[in-house]
């Protein structure tokens, strides 16, 4: 289950990082790096972090990758934390990046920011974009800005608030004339 679908790499592949969900060959929640070489017929797994295993108390699903300009692979998972029977923290989001076309991964970091699950856009302007859903009060949609290709996250947007936590997937593209156009969704009080 990966809600946002692969991405296209610079040399042609289709890259999809996603979380096992309704399959034998390895366990629920595991995450895995696939590549396909002929737009989606078949898939190569070519790496798992392990980290992002259902470790520390933590369960980290829903991811979107990116290919940043230096080709290294950035992902960024949805995580929560499970404490005693119960779900610590709604959502937060955690990164890890591959320089090796996803074989090998770097060690899971929080970024800080409260939402999920992320999606991730490369701007002509060189910012990367992240965009949330905020499920814990002051609700609503978010936007981060990174000027280091996802080490840090400066800049945070309001798209929208809500009076409740039912809402999220946010999906953002560049226009033509450089605006950012994110779509996403979100119940509002009847």
């Amino acid at each position: 289950s990966a809600p946002h679908g692969p991405i296209r790499l610079s040399d042609g592949s289709l890259f999809y990082m996603g979380t096992a969900m309704y399959t034998d060959a390895i366990p629920r929640g595991t995450n895995a790096a696939y590549k396909s070489y002929d737009d989606g017929k078949t898939w190569e797994k070519v790496g798992v972090p392990e980290e992002m295993v259902c470790a520390n108390g933590y369960a980290f699903e829903e991811p979107h990758a990116i290919e940043l300009p230096s080709g290294r692979i950035l992902a960024v998972f949805r995580a929560e934390h499970w404490v005693e029977g119960d779900w610590d923290q709604p959502f937060t989001v955690v990164t890890t990046y591959s320089d090796d076309g996803g074989k090998t991964w770097s060690t899971m970091k929080h970024t800080g920011i409260c939402g999920a699950p992320p999606h991730l856009m490369m701007h002509s302007s060189g910012a990367l974009i992240c965009s949330v859903g905020r499920r814990k009060d002051p609700f609503g949609e978010r936007a981060y800005v990174s000027y280091d290709c996802g080490e840090t996250w400066e800049d945070e947007y309001i798209l929208s608030y809500s009076d409740n936590g039912d809402l999220g997937y946010p999906a953002s593209v560049e226009l033509s004339d450089g605006s950012i156009f994110t779509m996403f969704y979100q119940r509002f009080a009847p």
